[in-house]
């Protein structure tokens, strides 16, 4: 998705496509699928990247930043804020549910 795109969605449809690709991450580590976790887990931090950079959210951004700490620890096996996996699938679920409530 090219950034003009992404910076035309919501912040709920932004952070909805996150945790897509988020959980496809987690699948693919928990099969250790070393190289589709890791390609994944990139995704992820790209797409955080660009939520950051998007200057609507400029309010958000302390939040935003802790989490790409969080999934950043996470890509390596580290925990941070007693934070795993299940813990941010459920942070996530919320915003994917919101994204597809308002197309």
């Amino acid at each position: 998705m090219t950034l003009e795109i992404w910076q035309k969605l919501t912040l709920s449809q932004q952070l909805g496509n996150i945790a897509s690709e988020f959980s496809r991450a987690v699948k693919f580590k928990e099969a250790n699928e070393q190289y589709h976790s890791e390609k994944s887990f990139e995704e992820v931090l790209a797409l955080l990247n660009q939520t950051i950079g998007d200057k609507r959210w400029k309010n958000r951004l302390r939040e935003l930043t802790r989490l790409r700490e969080v999934v950043s620890a996470l890509t390596v096996g580290k925990q941070v804020f007693d934070a795993d996996p299940e813990v941010l699938t459920r942070y996530f679920q919320g915003f994917a549910i919101a994204a597809r409530n308002s197309r």
